[in-house]
């Protein structure tokens, strides 16, 4: 069961890695003067939507339509976060670099992938009689690897050397 949890979730973050490239791409190929791609979410009040530009994913939230001040502005590494606030709504922006989304999504598969390449080593390690641990081959000492100290599990039915 947490096998196929962890299968599941390294399968979906590489696709949110596959679609987050792509749009990363796409992000470039507006001007300044374009607002680049958008996608609503909702079209009533709070209205909520998803602007792909410049190399930024920026998600927006819009309460109302009268803004007045800027309540601040926070910026660094290419993150974003700032908005206006008036007495009748409210409008905010989060800006998040795509690199940090890639990064994050990418997370969990390379995880996965670690994870499995060790399986498959120790695997391939035992079905060429060497050590799981360190390889050590083990054809001269049956029960223990004399390299790592590794105790060895001799498969039934093996009446051994």
């Amino acid at each position: 069961m947490r096998r196929a949890l962890s299968d599941t979730i390294a399968f979906i973050s590489f696709l949110l890695v596959i679609t987050a490239t792509v749009f990363w791409s796409r992000s470039y190929q507006f001007d300044h003067s374009h607002p680049g791609e958008s996608l609503n979410f909702r079209l009533t009040d709070p209205l909520w939507w998803v602007i792909s530009h410049r190399g930024t994913l920026t998600l927006c939230r819009q309460n109302g339509r009268e803004w007045g001040q800027e309540f601040g502005k926070i910026e660094g590494f290419g993150f974003r976060f700032g908005g206006l606030k008036g007495p009748k709504g409210s409008l905010v922006n989060l800006g998040v670099p795509y690199w940090f989304v890639v990064g994050a999504a990418a997370t969990p598969p390379g995880i996965w992938w670690l994870r499995r390449r060790r399986d498959w080593r120790k695997r391939w390690r035992a079905d060429r009689g060497l050590c799981r641990r360190c390889g050590y081959d083990l054809r001269a000492s049956p029960g223990r690897c004399s390299e790592c100290g590794t105790a060895i599990a001799i498969p039934a039915g093996d009446p051994g050397c």
